[in-house]
């Protein structure tokens, strides 16, 4: 420092109170980063929670670094994932440190890129004084830190979706679910875009508080380039996705009408017989309420709603006014609402025959179907689609969506009602099977269920009525993107979710599912009917606007408001806004190519940084280099003359 500069002290702590209170700031900001998730939803944690884990990282080394990064993720995702106390209380403890492990692995990219691309030769070489007092670093090295870290973190999160069967739950995006115009970048990115943006904030907001700390002192401040280029690109992106939003909502739509019913009932996956009959007792109830009142509304009048040039106007406001107008076509019940293959005896003779010694106590309910049958007769135009267990004539067993229609009976046949089934392609490991198992028996004894599923073996729409196709997604297929992808590639119209998240009655998780589904509609640009146990039964548009739920009330103005978090039984009607014409978005098109932008990003970065890192390594920065290396060239040269 020149005498008129003031000189920068930093206050040294002692190492044991200097570690303590990196060890503080990590877990407070780790928590902070879950405050942007349901039950508390502020986003506004997700743009500042990372800039506490890339200051206590920067001068650290490797290691520190790791471990510094596993401490922050574990106290983001321990909180996420506690839920999961209610099946184990071990579970969410484990499980934080695997979800963990990616943030330890960004954290360690954080010392080694800072060094080879912030700072110069002389101050490397310097002691630890001189590197934590610099500040001026290179824009240019400032840019390739955040783009390439910011690249490592999409890629990060792409590999969790899908290692060791996948687990993209609350992604950084995610926590983004309330910013409606950011987030319909989705349907060119994925998910994946939102946490590029929202990570890339948080890079430049680091360098830009960075900046401002050091520079203070010497009376200058260093302005912020990279945080201002980061907000330029965010309000560009806000304002293209109204744009998006607008122009999905002005795509000609067409009426399709789904009866949700709701039960609320306790989990009971193998519930006595006295549960299945509750459980029978409440979705008929429910589903005979829906189907009165439809008939009822059928003696209204239905005035036609015409436009100049004499088109019906299909607006979703119109639609939602005037239900009546609209035929009921579908009745949908959650997944496993009633603890009973619908079709027992036929099913569970199959599985016991391929699986001699295997007991289930699952013995037919007679009055299921008798049930299930006098509701299609009731009300014959609609197709009803119930949650159940499936076998093929292999014995091989499915979680499926049942499909039926009221038909004649047929002695000779035990399924003459069924008219499509669809069965689940990405099952739950260690809830619906056990990985490995087959390789290892013994790891079903230890941690099974007493069942082992089959995976459907494609994701197939189902034909529902009227010339329309439903994507089915059952439990939490709604949360992995290829899923929904699979389903719009193959001519789905709308997608259709069965979940059952009595699992978990007292925590958060039926709202972190909730938030996390919506994604898939801005994706593909479909709505979204979703039909769950105990809540969130809702309608989603094609922007991620929820627009109907089971349960709601109306304000002075008339205007609706919606409660899909309220526990109850119910029933509702949604008036789904298919598209006439469904275009395919480049999302579904072509999938993850943004991942693939992002993994350029972070090669070009640790490409640089590692050259450097080379360059340093071998004293090429050095100035006296050259120097040495001529003087050695003119002296192998003399003696070589003589």
């Amino acid at each position: 420092m020149t005498n008129d500069k003031k000189e920068l002290k930093i206050p040294r702590l002692t190492p044991g109170k200097q570690t303590f209170l990196e060890l503080l700031i990590l877990i407070v900001s780790g928590l902070g980063m879950q405050l942007a998730y349901p039950p508390v939803s502020i986003d506004f944690f997700a743009w500042i929670s990372v800039i506490p884990l890339l200051w206590v990282t920067l001068n650290k080394n490797v290691k520190r670094a790791f471990f510094y990064g596993l401490l922050w993720g574990y106290m983001w995702h321990l909180p996420g994932t506690f839920f999961l106390r209610e099946i184990n209380v071990c579970i969410p403890f484990v499980f934080a440190v695997v979800l963990g492990l990616f943030n330890a692995l960004f954290a360690m990219a954080i010392p080694w890129l800072g060094r080879n691309l912030l700072y110069p030769d002389a101050i490397r070489k310097g002691d630890f004084d001189e590197r934590l007092k610099f500040y001026k670093f290179p824009i240019t090295g400032e840019f390739l830190m955040i783009f390439s870290l910011a690249g490592l973190w999409v890629v990060l999160e792409w590999i969790r979706s899908w290692i060791f069967t996948g687990f993209p739950w609350n992604l950084l995006g995610t926590s983004q679910w309330q910013n409606w115009s950011l987030i319909q970048l989705c349907e060119y990115t994925g998910v994946y875009g939102i946490s590029f943006v929202v990570i890339l904030i948080n890079l430049a907001g680091f360098f830009c508080l960075r900046g401002l700390r050091f520079s203070l002192p010497e009376g200058k401040y260093r302005r912020p380039y990279p945080l201002l280029a980061c907000l330029v690109l965010l309000i560009v992106l806000v304002s293209v996705g109204k744009d998006l939003a607008d122009r999905a909502l002005k795509r000609e739509i067409r009426a399709f009408a789904v009866g949700v019913v709701q039960p609320h009932l306790s989990q009971r996956r193998a519930g006595s017989g006295s549960q299945a009959l509750e459980a029978l007792t409440a979705c008929n109830q429910q589903t005979e309420n829906l189907i009165e009142t439809e008939l009822r509304d059928r003696e209204r009048p239905a005035p036609a709603i015409e436009s100049d040039d004499g088109k019906e106007i299909l607006t979703p406001a119109e639609m939602e006014a005037q239900k009546y107008r609209y035929p009921l076509r579908l009745i949908v019940w959650p997944e496993s609402a009633v603890p009973r293959s619908y079709y027992s005896y036929a099913d569970f003779e199959r599985y016991q025959a391929a699986h001699p010694g295997k007991r289930l106590n699952v013995p037919f309910e007679a009055g299921y179907r008798k049930a299930v049958r006098a509701l299609l007769k009731k009300y014959p135009e609609a197709k009803l689609m119930l949650g159940t267990l499936t076998a093929d004539a292999s014995g091989s067993l499915y979680n499926s969506a049942l499909l039926l229609k009221h038909s004649e009976p047929d002695l000779k046949k035990y399924d003459y009602d069924t008219d499509d089934i669809y069965s689940k392609v990405h099952l739950v490991p260690f809830g619906e099977f056990v990985p490995l198992a087959k390789h290892f028996p013994v790891l079903d004894k230890w941690v099974g269920l007493g069942r082992s599923l089959e995976p459907g073996k494609m994701f197939r729409p189902l034909s529902v009525g009227n010339d329309t196709k439903a994507g089915v997604l059952i439990c939490y297929e709604d949360v992995f993107a290829y899923a929904a992808r699979a389903l719009a590639r193959n001519k789905a119209d709308f997608l259709l979710v069965i979940t059952n998240d009595a699992w978990y009655p007292k925590s958060s998780e039926p709202e972190q599912h909730y938030i996390n589904s919506i994604f898939r509609t801005i994706e593909t640009r479909m709505p979204m009917v979703r039909a769950g146990n105990s809540n969130y039964s809702v309608l989603v548009d094609s922007t991620g606007r929820l627009t109907d739920c089971v349960f709601k009330h109306y304000d002075n103005s008339g205007d609706a408001l919606f409660d899909p978090a309220r526990k109850g039984s119910g029933n509702a009607k949604f008036i789904v806004p298919v598209p006439v014409k469904q275009e395919m978005t480049f999302y579904t098109l072509f999938g993850d190519v943004f991942v693939l932008f992002c993994g350029l990003l972070m090669v070009a970065g640790f490409s640089v940084a590692g050259y450097k890192a080379y360059r340093f390594a071998n004293g090429l920065h050095d100035p006296l280099t050259a120097e040495r290396g001529r003087i050695r060239a003119e002296f192998l040269a003399s003696e070589g003359k003589k």
